[in-house]
């Protein structure tokens, strides 16, 4: 009786242990099909906000820089008018 548990034991961890590694595989493959797909081109130089919103970029950043240009050239026009204090 014992011999046949200790038997059914083995049989179970096995089937787990090539159950595990086929999920491991599947999951690697999925991965890889990921990365290769997502290398796609990069694009370098100027590129368009249509183009950056589609490659995912952060636009965050253009959009700090944007405001403090947009701030600094009020600044400009202001001391340019004399209108500061």
């Amino acid at each position: 009786m014992q011999e046949e548990v200790d038997q059914k034991t083995i049989a179970l961890a096995v089937k787990t242990g090539k159950l595990t590694a086929q999920v491991l595989q599947a999951a690697i493959r999925k991965y890889l099909a990921a990365r290769q797909k997502g290398t796609g081109k990069t694009r370098h130089g100027q590129q368009s906000l249509r183009q950056l919103k589609k490659d995912g970029s952060a636009l965050s950043v253009l959009k700090e820089k944007a405001a403090a240009r947009s701030s600094q050239q009020a600044k400009e026009k202001i001391k340019e008018r004399g209108l500061s204090r």
